[in-house]
């Protein structure tokens, strides 16, 4: 369901945990009007009325600050309602020591400031997996860097590059009407030259270019030559310069900001200026840590305020029974993450193990067909119900030469995967404990029972190969 936007503007504190507002929100009146046709929302107001009921609270009627606490009170038994929670609900309502309030307008203000503490743990939550994410990866860069990284004869790593990106210019000098100019740039360090695209002259000049220069020595400027298009004379127009010394960007952090033009005349005056992002990475395995140190910090950061959020919600939710579920804190960007490390882990076995020729569907085809007769040889001597199920849903998926679609195709692979735990776990079963109602059927004949265990055996070690193929074809596929 839809959720309202901004909701955090005016309980942009709950209990002393803060969380600034991104844009200009809309009204508390606004957020519960949008709120209260949430059905979710609806059942938690009803739950909470139905609580105050129990203790013969009437929420149509007013109370105050004082009754409201001592409710709150009665509610958690062991101990008092947390102030500070409660006070910030009680200032978002006007509600001073001599003031009533109906309950109704509390029970929804209390609600509203669970709900926002549930979407700030979600928020945090998001941000944080995506920061940790951001960090492996960088760890995995700084690993790789440490290795391969090589300085060359001016102490510089061999790639070094300079990314520089040119948004505007303002103020060109020569420019007594702008609309006159086609401005472009020359950007010129060490042996590389580059320009920017023609713009036409107006009000705003904006480029939203974006270059990189490799670099070898390390000891040179970069030089940033404004021209502008002429189509009276042969020669383009200058209209100023700027230089900048690599020296001043050896801290490998973004430079962004506005930087004056020269003339080509020392002394002259001149007017005009660029806005530029510069960076230069000079040393690999020095930028790789401080970045990684960064992340690592944002992290901390992330995780302290989410167990802020998460302990206030606790305390909020305590008095009410029924409101402590967490469907609304299901984070899909954590199960995303879960999915891309088994899935990066098991095309890295893929890669290992499996052929490299392309896998076509036929193939996959005829090894669900020989699943399949195995898995009948089985039935004929135990219950293997589940690996029929498997079988011919990988059947009737690959009959047309696969699903049209990644999650599917991803979805059978998983299948055979857990089919593959079956068989392991029968066969310890069997081994292990020689009798009960898994192993039952083996007594008898020895002949009977080796065949049995031997057929299993094929099962379980064929489908090693079978699911690899069957994720070596979805990547084929879909990738």
């Amino acid at each position: 369901s839809k959720r309202p936007q901004k909701f955090k503007e005016n309980m942009a504190t709950i209990g002393n945990a803060s969380k600034a507002s991104e844009t200009d929100s809309i009204t508390q009146e606004q957020q519960l009007e949008l709120l209260l046709k949430l059905p979710d929302f609806q059942r938690r107001v009803t739950i909470v009325q139905r609580q105050f009921e129990e203790m013969h609270v009437d929420a149509s009627k007013s109370y105050s600050q004082k009754d409201l606490l001592s409710y709150l009170d009665r509610r958690c038994e062991s101990r008092h309602f947390e102030r500070r929670v409660a006070q910030q609900i009680f200032d978002q309502l006007n509600l001073g020591p001599g003031k009533m309030v109906k309950c109704q307008d509390f029970i929804h203000m209390y609600l509203l400031a669970e709900y926002i503490l549930r979407e700030n743990v979600r928020d945090e939550t998001i941000t944080l997996n995506e920061a940790q994410k951001a960090s492996n990866n960088t760890r995995k860069k700084l690993l790789e860097a440490q290795k391969k990284d090589k300085l060359n004869a001016y102490g510089i790593s061999e790639g070094s590059i300079l990314i520089v990106e040119v948004f505007e210019a303002r103020d060109l000098a020569s420019a007594e009407d702008m609309r006159m100019l086609n401005p472009y740039m020359r950007l010129q360090c060490e042996r590389a030259q580059e320009e920017t695209q023609v713009v036409p002259g107006g009000a705003q000049l904006l480029w939203d270019d974006s270059f990189k220069f490799d670099i070898e020595r390390g000891d040179s400027d970069l030089s940033v030559v404004v021209m502008s298009k002429s189509k009276k004379v042969d020669e383009d127009i200058f209209l100023g310069r700027v230089s900048i010394p690599l020296s001043t960007l050896r801290d490998q952090e973004l430079h962004e900001g506005w930087f004056n033009l020269q003339s080509d005349t020392p002394g002259e005056l001149w007017s005009g200026a660029v806005r530029l992002n510069l960076q230069w990475i000079h040393n690999q395995v020095t930028y790789l840590e401080s970045a990684y140190k960064k992340w690592e910090e944002e992290i901390q950061e992330h995780d302290q305020m989410k167990g802020v959020y998460e302990f206030n919600l606790k305390q909020i939710r305590e008095p009410f029974q029924g409101l402590n579920y967490d469907d609304n804190l299901i984070d899909s960007a954590a199960m995303a993450t879960l999915e891309n490390r088994f899935s990066d882990t098991f095309q890295k076995i893929h890669k290992k193990f499996s052929s490299q020729k392309a896998i076509s569907a036929g193939t996959c085809l005829k090894m669900t067909y020989f699943f399949l007769i195995i898995t009948t040889l089985n039935l004929m001597c135990r219950p293997d119900f589940y690996n029929l199920v498997v079988g011919l849903a990988c059947w009737t998926e690959l009959k047309d030469f696969l699903p049209d679609n990644l999650s599917r195709s991803r979805a059978i692979g998983f299948l055979v995967l857990l089919a593959f735990f079956a068989d392991a776990f029968w066969l310890w079963t069997a081994y292990s404990l020689k009798a009960g109602t898994s192993a039952a059927h083996l007594e008898g004949a020895v002949e009977f029972k080796f065949f049995i265990m031997l057929t299993t055996l094929v099962s379980l070690v064929f489908k090693i190969p079978y699911g690899l193929y069957l994720w070596k074809y979805s990547i084929e596929k879909f990738n």
